[in-house]
């Protein structure tokens, strides 16, 4: 004779509880892929300001007399990171000032990723005497 006691879950428990975990799966899932969007954002802007400050502290060991005011732009090329082909260019401006006693640097790194534009800029100002 059954006791009416039942050990155990009906299916509609079962089909509810897995749907809950699809859920939290699907929000875990979701939260992990904007990380890993944004450290990747991260790395690409970590490298456009790393080749700033390379062209920064070129520019400032540049002799005085090869310093004048001038502007310029190089293409660094494609940097592979992480799967990714990414191009880099480099504008830099050199501009003279207090009566040509110290010189403003101005370095600019421009990269697209993703359909979006990004830039990096550092500048920097040095004695010319």
């Amino acid at each position: 004779m059954a006791s009416g006691h039942n050990d155990g879950f009906t299916i509609v428990e079962l089909m509810v509880s897995m749907v809950i975990i699809l859920f939290v799966a699907l929000a875990m899932m979701q939260t992990a892929m904007m990380t890993m969007e944004a450290n990747a954002r991260n790395v690409i802007r970590d490298e456009g300001v790393r080749i700033a400050s390379e062209k920064l502290n070129e520019l400032k060991t540049v002799v005085e007399a090869n310093l004048a005011a001038r502007d310029g732009t190089t293409k660094t090329g494609d940097r592979n990171i992480r799967n990714m082909n990414i191009t880099y260019t480099v504008k830099y401006r050199v501009t003279t000032l207090a009566a040509n006693e110290a010189a403003r640097i101005e370095v600019k790194v421009q990269w697209s990723w993703r359909q979006q534009d990004y830039d990096a800029t550092l500048s920097t100002i040095r004695a010319l005497t």
